[in-house]
């Protein structure tokens, strides 16, 4: 009853500023940072046909979207009781777990960026008590998924709950 989901364009400043300026002086225990595309057409961030404008779009969607938003509603984060700071990553962005695929360059490149973004972010914050974490949710049936994954949405979202929830300065 205390969760409040806000649908706004990441990669728009005076969006983000608005909805910050709506919400001044709101505790937030937890913001979830949950914007992400993976890209489209495909064909456009694959070798041979790289295009800058969907490469500028997805880091804009994906990486300075979390940071910004992280940026303006950490006042808010601050004057909780929880104090976290999510972002929703992908193991496509591991450089570790991504194995060989290559299909997806914007979507991988920009995942890795988020999680350096976080993680830098984590760095300047955890000084006042703010915890920020990435978390890979699972290969969850989305629209971008498919049938193809294995998670249901309400299976995962209760999973990704009790994760958050457990959170502390160590993580």
């Amino acid at each position: 009853p205390k969760v409040m989901i806000e649908q706004l364009d990441v990669t728009d400043v005076g969006q983000i500023r608005k909805l910050a300026a709506r919400y001044k002086g709101v505790p937030i225990d937890v913001l979830f940072n949950n914007a992400g595309w993976l890209g489209t057409p495909i064909e456009k961030q694959q070798l041979g046909n790289f295009d800058q404008e969907l490469f500028s779009e997805v880091m804009n969607t994906n990486v300075f979207g979390p940071l910004k938003l992280s940026e303006a509603f950490l006042p808010n984060v601050e004057a909780s009781q929880q104090k976290k700071i999510i972002g929703m990553t992908s193991g496509l962005g591991s450089l570790t777990l991504m194995g060989r695929m290559s299909r997806f360059y914007y979507y991988q490149m920009s995942k890795a960026a988020m999680n350096m973004g976080m993680r830098a972010l984590r760095n300047d914050v955890m000084g006042r008590g703010v915890i920020v974490a990435l978390l890979h949710p699972g290969w969850i049936k989305t629209e971008m998924a498919g049938d193809v994954a294995d998670l249901d949405p309400p299976a995962a979202a209760a999973d990704n709950i009790k994760v958050i929830k457990g959170l502390t300065m160590a993580d």
